[in-house]
């Protein structure tokens, strides 16, 4: 295999680990902000499901979106996997939320079925970014060669 694939492999095994630790923390910080700030006593499952999913994944995307930085290639380089991971973060967010509704039967108005938002937010929230960096790269070694 070739070197530079070898190391590429490895930071983003980095990456992964520490955009699923910090994107599930911030996707917790997330959720309690939009739980007790945004949420209305009394509001409907589509409320809810709305509120908590826009503030779990994009509170989730944005810290899956700190591993994916590289501050050496500049802010434009950077948008791009920090938008991914914001879009990754609300899909990821929504999925845990309807499953939980759907296959556990939990409802998000009652703040159940949290936990799977959350998890499902931190963990969505990288693998945009994970398969943009790699088409990214061999993208790049591609016109080296």
């Amino acid at each position: 295999m070739h070197r530079l694939t070898i190391d590429l492999y490895k930071g983003l095994s980095v990456r992964v680990v520490v955009g699923v630790v910090t994107g599930s923390m911030f996707a917790l910080a997330g959720w309690f902000g939009g739980w007790f700030f945004l949420l209305r006593p009394g509001a409907g499952l589509t409320e809810a499901m709305f509120v908590l999913t826009l503030s779990t994944g994009i509170v989730g995307g944005l810290g899956a979106g700190v591993a994916w930085l590289r501050p050496d290639d500049g802010v434009p380089a950077n948008i791009p996997a920090v938008l991914l991971a914001l879009a990754g973060g609300i899909f990821g967010a929504w999925a845990g939320l309807a499953y939980a509704s759907a296959v556990l039967g939990l409802a998000a108005s009652k703040g159940e079925g949290d936990v799977t938002a959350i998890a499902a937010a931190g963990i969505a929230a990288n693998i945009p970014p994970l398969l943009y960096l790699i088409t990214q790269h061999f993208k790049e070694r591609r016109r080296d060669e």
